[in-house]
């Protein structure tokens, strides 16, 4: 159970997210508790709060005593032959050690500074429920006390601009150029905000803002009249719920005072989600920024009565170039939860037909049939864009952020997303991880529906590869051979003869079905020190589990070439052309078993008519 504020169980609140720190230092280097700031939404009221938990406690489970376990991992125990077992999270090692009487090698290994060893202690036979992330456990709880719906929410889509004309490159680089101009949606009041900076070496600027002030209708009006034009119908236009918007337009000294201004907006319309299409860059960017300008970001982003401001946004470097595989997140004290909606879009459609790219031009494309506003008739340098048009580009800015706003109202990739999220009790940065949200699913369900503790997952304790494995090929179909195609009218088409449709999606857990794969099933695991393919050093492979799959497919030859060094096809195919170019070798010994259980013996057994024949063939072909 885990209560929040003064609400009683079964009260109808919805986790809106979840933070946890681990210990730090202060300044003063004396060690701070580990804490989990949970934010959450009375339904009732539609208003959001926080809570923080110092050193959050966490429960797992020992098999009793009395009971006798075998000397490998169960995949579930029933929970009446358990004790729990509740501990600080930030000391579960600690605790298990104990439990299982290894305090000794647990405190040695502190000596030591070997601390990672002590994560083994999740692998005891006897402990079960203790390897579960905090978040993940923390938002079971909540889920377990109280409703936690997936509720309506309220959504902003922002979008950033900086002023590179003085850079040396028109790439983006998070913290070099200024910003020069923000621009949000709000869902809650159906508005645009334009925040600008203003800029003496930019007349242009000043003259938009002369404008607004004389004649904003008209300016209004011919916003709305670029939204028609890329929406195409005023069909589509109440589709995206983008008729009737109303625009707030501020101008603002320096760039200090229009992003605090910015984040004040954020903070004042609690907007329950934030979507920015490649966040990567504009939230870093935002942070550099109010850094550059000498302030502490968090003292602007945060909410004020969060009693521990933290502010950081964490872009998962190793896969910046697969969208569908990143795992980024913003770590911000807010009642606002920051998501990058390119992340969500790409994620969603893994395993799908690939597209050219996840440009928010070209899939605005796709999905609704809206694009970005095209300034090309200008300048070829979007770098130049402000200086030449300053008037379009503030248009262009804000049509970035209604192309964000359509393709959410086409798909509803946040919406789907905060569904798993809730029923899965899993972290946003992880509900695209299927491992992860059905091992958080797996446990919860067994336990309050099956009255069962799941066992530990071993296997993610062995070595992991430093590396990812090659993936699949996807070729050309233009560039496929015409063997199996078919002709039409003369010519070959992309039709074929002697197809293979292979559902490989399902090929998996079947194969996990047919061989009773599972880790209470595992007895141990092979090692090979000296593999057969350290000679192919790009080739990733489990040598143990090579070995298994190669002898699992009953290929004996292959096997005995790979794993014994006995010759493959073609060096028996050599060893019979030598063999056969001898005219001393015309008997030939046959080996063969005659019983099962009787040793190999020798035989001048003659040859079948079908092997005679081939071999006669293979002489003619040798001119034996």
């Amino acid at each position: 159970m885990l209560k929040v504020g003064h609400y009683e169980p079964e009260s109808d609140l919805t986790i809106m997210n979840l933070f946890y720190k681990y210990q730090g230092k202060d300044p003063s280097g004396k060690r701070t508790k580990d804490y989990a700031t949970l934010i959450y939404k009375d339904n009732v009221t539609g208003r959001k709060y926080h809570q923080t938990f110092y050193e959050p406690r966490y429960t797992y489970y020992l098999a009793k005593p009395e009971l006798q376990i075998e000397d490998y991992n169960m995949h579930f125990i029933e929970i009446e032959k358990t004790n729990p077992v509740t501990c600080k999270w930030n000391e579960i090692y600690k605790s298990i050690a104990e439990e299982t009487g290894n305090l000794d090698l647990f405190k040695d290994n502190i000596k030591n500074g070997n601390y990672m060893a002590n994560r083994l202690f999740l692998t005891h036979p006897r402990v079960f429920g203790a390897d579960m992330p905090i978040l993940n456990y923390m938002r079971s709880e909540f889920n377990s006390t109280y409703q936690n719906p997936v509720c309506p929410i309220t959504i902003g889509f922002f979008d950033t601009e900086a002023d590179g004309i003085n850079a040396d490159s028109d790439d983006l680089v998070i913290g070099r150029d200024p910003t020069i101009m923000i621009s949000m949606f709000f869902t809650g009041t159906n508005t645009m905000y334009s925040f600008i900076r203003r800029d003496s070496n930019n007349p242009l600027i000043e003259e938009l803002e002369i404008g607004l002030q004389n004649d904003f209708e008209s300016y209004k009006k011919k916003f709305e009249d670029y939204i028609k034009f890329d929406l195409g119908s005023d069909e589509k236009i109440k589709k995206y719920g983008l008729s009737d918007i109303n625009l707030s337009v501020g101008f603002f000294d320096t760039e200090l005072d229009m992003i605090v201004s910015f984040f004040e907006h954020v903070k004042k319309l609690s907007p329950d989600f934030l979507l920015a299409w490649n966040m990567a860059y504009d939230m870093p960017q935002l942070i550099a920024r109010l850094q550059a300008n000498g302030v502490d970001p968090a003292t602007v982003i945060c909410d004020q009565d969060f009693e521990n401001k933290f502010c950081n946004y964490f872009t998962d470097e190793r896969n910046r170039n697969e969208p569908e595989e990143r795992c980024d997140f913003a770590d911000i004290a807010s009642y606002t939860t920051y998501l990058d909606q390119m992340i969500l879009y790409a994620s969603r459609r893994k395993g799908q037909s690939a597209v050219s790219s996840f440009s928010l031009d070209n899939i605005g494309t796709i999905e609704c049939g809206v694009q970005k506003l095209d300034y090309h008739d200008i300048t070829t340098n979007i770098m130049k864009f402000p200086y030449l048009n300053f008037e379009k580009f503030w248009i262009y800015n804000l049509i970035d952020v209604i192309v964000q706003v359509c393709i959410e109202m086409q798909t509803g990739d946040l919406k789907y997303v905060f569904n798993n999220v809730i029923e899965m009790n899993t972290p946003y940065q992880k509900i695209f991880r299927q491992t992860v949200y059905l091992a958080a699913k797996g446990a919860d369900f067994y336990k309050n529906h099956e009255n069962v503790i799941m066992g530990e997952n071993i296997n993610k304790f062995g070595e992991k590869p430093t590396e990812k494995f090659g993936g699949a090929f996807v070729a050309d179909p233009t560039k496929l051979s015409t063997r199996n195609k078919v002709k039409a009218n003369g010519k070959y088409i992309n039709k074929f003869n002697n197809g293979n449709d292979f559902d490989y999606k399902r090929l998996y857990p079947s194969l996990l079905q047919e061989f009773n794969m599972a880790p209470n099933t595992q007895v141990g695991k092979i090692l090979i020190e000296n593999s057969p393919y350290t000679d192919i050093p790009e080739l990733k492979i489990d040598s143990g589990g090579s070995f298994i799959e190669n002898l699992a497919s009953y290929n004996f030859i292959e096997f005995c070439h790979r794993w014994l060094h006995m010759a493959n096809i073609e060096q028996m195919l050599d060893d019979i052309n030598e063999y056969t170019r001898n005219p001393n070798n015309q008997k030939r010994r046959v080996v063969y078993l005659k019983r099962k259980n009787n040793p190999i013996v020798f035989d001048q057994r003659p040859m079948p008519d079908w092997v005679k024949q081939e071999v006669d063939n293979h002489r003619r072909l040798v001119n034996f």
